[in-house]
């Protein structure tokens, strides 16, 4: 998959791969050489990320990840403390953030440390963004687990802001709260508790 990286309107360079909603790539490179070196990793990320079901080809992203977890999540009932509000349509920002069109073996804990930051402005608290990330690391797991089970996580390696998921998590030994905290979330997802219910674990409401 040979791409050549072109000027940005805006400065600098990117890089862009496949059309309409398929497309994924980077921008904000300083020169070509960079944005070279990233599109030949982007490109040999795209095999190891393919789920082949059948004769279907689907590259695997932390968006179709979610988008899958998502779904089986389902909603839950007021009764049973949810809103009503399925975590499709809840997470669907995230989704749209571009670091979820990269493959999955394209993407960094530099690249999660980033799309954290974005998160944290967006979100109300750090408690949500934390949920949000415990979300999506179960989502990813699922998916490896379903279709990929070579490919490793980006949360399982260290990450510079010192959000990750060492494995086996240890809760009670040297963490910060922060990251006890993603721990907690994503084990709790992982296991089956539904995202309202961790909501609620994190002290948050759940949004109508």
């Amino acid at each position: 998959m040979a791409v050549r990286p072109r000027p940005h309107p805006d400065g600098g360079w990117m890089v862009r791969f496949g059309s309409g909603a398929a497309t994924f790539g980077r921008d904000g490179f300083a020169d070509a050489a960079a944005a070279e070196a990233w599109a030949a990793m982007a490109a040999a990320a795209v095999a190891p990320s393919t789920i082949r079901i059948g004769p279907r080809r689907i590259l695997a992203t932390m968006a179709e990840a979610l988008r899958r977890w998502a779904i089986d999540q389902g909603t839950l009932p007021e009764a049973e403390g949810g809103t009503h509000l399925a975590p499709l349509r809840r997470l669907a920002n995230l989704m749209e953030d571009p670091l979820c069109a990269l493959p999955l073996a394209a993407v960094t804990p530099a690249d999660l440390v980033a799309l954290r930051r974005r998160r944290a402005v967006t979100l109300a608290s750090p408690g949500a963004m934390l949920v949000e990330q415990a979300a999506l690391a179960a989502a990813i797991d699922a998916l490896r687990e379903l279709h990929l089970p070579r490919l490793s996580s980006p949360f399982l390696a260290p990450a510079t802001d010192g959000l990750f998921l060492p494995e086996p998590p240890d809760l009670r030994i040297g963490m910060e709260p922060a990251v006890r905290d993603l721990c907690r979330f994503a084990r709790a997802l992982g296991e089956g508790l539904h995202l309202d219910e961790v909501m609620v674990l994190a002290g948050l409401h759940a949004p109508g």
